[in-house]
């Protein structure tokens, strides 16, 4: 009877352990997801692969889990063995997870989020603008974060910092380049490509005569001139004997300039901003004249005496002073009427007269093979009536033997001291703008 209550016992307590037994939850024998990540590292919107196992055949109420953005159920392409979404805005580096439609939930596995630059604004400016940065991930900024330029480097001096933001003036030295985002204790971002243009900070001088060396300094006029030029006011684009650098260019104020802007096009063809240049109406180069360094000697006679006679002072004994002097006879009556019809109708000045005469066809037959000795030696005696002084002689040699033209040599001795007296004795207007004393 012992024996039949024992195995009375034991069988209640085998059904009740049965019973408990099949009450255990489902997922105690379930097949667990498994995850990897490809990339382990990316950014905001990227395309995102999880692999692995045991995600279910469909979707359902399955979600893929983000550090920062939280769960994420839409726009996902999901099987049993891959999932693939965009990694959505908000989310931070960090675990992701994803859970099934049987609610299961993987392993974790990192993912690391990159800063990324979506725009920069302008894409093309000067040193000292301010430019904005926008994008992703910059997170906030700490003692490591850093905006890394072309040529200046990385800086830490911001007018603002935001996860999605960043406002700072472009810094000194940065040249065309990429431009790049670290997050405090992060990665570098992708490059963004910023053009910096150039920009005249100053000229040197800002009032100066034709011939005259001038300096424009500046940023971002590009190591090498290639296609640049400096375009002036009257005389326009100048590509030939510049001294170029990145920071500033040489060059002598070519003929025709006047009183007004001068830019400089890069190489990449962008233009800077426009910087005022006086032309002055005397003397050139070094500021040196014919009158200041001849202060002593008289000026010049317009009665003068030749095997033609006496110059009058007026029009018709300039132009029979200059046939005179340039071609040693007297004026044939039809070029003589033709300059005289000129300059009594306003349209020809004394500059115009030496210009015609010097570059006309029968004077270039006398003078093209002149070497820049005998060129200077043949203007004095056609201008003045005279040697030069030895002073003015090696300063306009040596220009010339720099590079600089007949053609602006000879604007040079328009515009002197004694080409204008020279001129007010006739009453022969010296040049266009000329203005009197």
């Amino acid at each position: 009877m012992k024996k039949l209550r024992n195995l009375k016992k034991i069988m209640i307590f085998c059904l009740a352990l049965l019973i408990v037994l099949l009450m255990i939850p489902n997922f105690l024998y379930a097949d667990w997801p498994v995850i990897t990540l490809v990339p382990t590292s990316a950014s905001i919107g990227d395309s995102l692969t999880i692999n692995g196992t045991a995600f279910g055949a469909v979707q359902g109420t399955g979600k893929v889990t983000f550090t920062g953005s939280g769960d994420i159920t839409a726009g996902i392409t999901w099987s049993d063995t891959q999932i693939v979404l965009d990694i959505p805005a908000g989310t931070t580096t960090g675990n992701v997870t994803v859970t099934t439609n049987a609610a299961l939930t993987s392993n974790a596995a990192t993912l690391t989020i990159e800063p990324d630059i979506t725009s920069l604004n302008p894409t093309s400016a000067s040193i000292g603008d301010s430019l904005t940065i926008n994008g992703t991930a910059f997170g906030a900024q700490g003692a490591g974060s850093t905006v890394t330029f072309a040529g200046s480097g990385p800086t830490t001096t911001v007018t603002s910092w935001s996860d999605t933001q960043i406002v700072l003036n472009i810094p000194a030295g940065t040249i065309t380049g990429n431009v790049t985002v670290t997050p405090d204790g992060g990665i570098a971002s992708n490059p963004a490509t910023l053009t910096i243009g150039p920009e005249i900070t100053s000229l040197n001088p800002t009032s100066a005569s034709i011939g005259d060396a001038l300096t424009i300094n500046g940023t971002g006029f590009e190591a090498a001139q290639g296609g640049g030029k400096v375009t002036f006011a009257g005389s326009g684009d100048i590509t030939a004997g510049i001294t170029w650098s990145d920071t500033q260019i040489v060059l002598d104020i070519p003929a025709g300039t006047t009183t007004g802007n001068v830019t400089v096009t890069t190489n990449a063809a962008l233009t800077s901003n426009a910087a005022t240049l006086t032309i002055e109406q005397a003397g050139v180069g070094t500021g040196v004249t014919e009158t200041t360094v001849r202060e002593s000697e008289p000026e010049p006679n317009a009665w003068e005496r030749t095997d033609i006679g006496f110059y009058e002072k007026n029009d018709t004994g300039f132009v029979t002073m200059l046939y005179s002097r340039f071609f040693t006879r007297p004026p044939d009556q039809t070029g003589f009427n033709n300059w005289l019809a000129r300059i009594r109708s306003g349209n020809v000045t004394g500059e115009d007269l030496m210009n015609g005469f010097i570059f006309g066809e029968e004077c270039q037959t006398r003078i093209s093979g002149y070497t820049n000795s005998e060129f200077i030696m043949f203007l004095y005696e056609v201008f003045f009536d005279r040697e030069p002084s030895q002073d003015n002689y090696n300063i306009w040699l040596s220009r010339m033997n720099a590079g600089m033209t007949r053609e602006i040599v000879v604007i040079g001795f328009t515009h002197s001291d004694e080409f204008i007296s020279l001129c007010n004795q006739f009453g022969i207007v010296p040049y266009i703008g000329y203005e009197g004393e």
